[in-house]
């Protein structure tokens, strides 16, 4: 994935949208590990995972609905890098109910007024 397949995901998103190229690959370059959806060599969904942080959960628009974003977040909760981890935290304004399903739960709001959302470590199956 390259920067450019990135920003052009990310770049009319209310909390990307003011990063430059730049940024995106210093993003990239330090994710713990990234996933995406290709259609025709083209990027139509991304995410990344940072540290105990899970950022950039993004499907193109045109493609929501069909359960790329749910396929793409079980498959980077299942690497071992991710699993393996003691907790996993979100913010989202928008997302609580998709985040919900995947065992996030509300723990507060950001000074954005987004809520921040956390996830107890240990595979999906165990969680529910």
């Amino acid at each position: 994935m390259s920067k450019e397949q990135i920003w052009d995901l990310l770049k009319d998103t209310y909390w990307a949208h003011k990063r430059d190229l730049e940024i995106i690959e210093r993003n990239r370059r330090a994710a713990l590990t990234q996933w995406g959806y290709f259609q025709n060599g083209t990027l139509k969904a991304y995410l990344r995972l940072e540290g105990f942080w899970l950022y950039d959960v993004i499907v193109s628009p045109k493609l929501r609905g069909q359960g790329i974003g749910k396929e793409l977040l079980r498959r980077a909760l299942a690497d071992p890098k991710v699993s393996n981890l003691p907790r996993l935290g979100l913010d989202t304004r928008d997302a609580e109910s998709f985040y919900a399903r995947f065992g996030f739960r509300r723990v507060g709001q950001s000074p954005n007024g987004s809520w921040v959302m956390m996830r107890p470590a240990g595979p999906l199956e165990t969680l529910f």
